[in-house]
């Protein structure tokens, strides 16, 4: 069972793929809108987009189920000590 401090490690790490997944989708869009080498090009560039996308959505899919592991640890019975 995974404990509350890995949780946050896992939730940790996902935040900052997160960010760093949104900076590269604004590049390139940035990249698409000041393409100068053709249609060719421009298709490739926005099926790079479509993909990358995709993986930011389930990149926010997964921090979403890490969330929701840790809001089960809260709401876990915290054993009672021994007697």
């Amino acid at each position: 069972m995974p404990n509350r401090e890995q949780e946050e490690q896992h939730l940790a790490e996902a935040e900052r793929h997160i960010a760093e997944a949104g900076e590269r989708i604004h590049r390139q869009q940035q990249r698409i809108g000041q393409s100068e080498n053709g249609k060719a090009q421009e298709k490739e560039g926005e099926e790079l987009l479509a993909t990358m996308l995709e993986s930011f959505s389930l990149m926010k899919h997964h921090r979403d189920l890490i969330l929701d592991a840790l809001a089960g640890l809260n709401r876990s019975p915290t054993p009672s000590p021994a007697i």
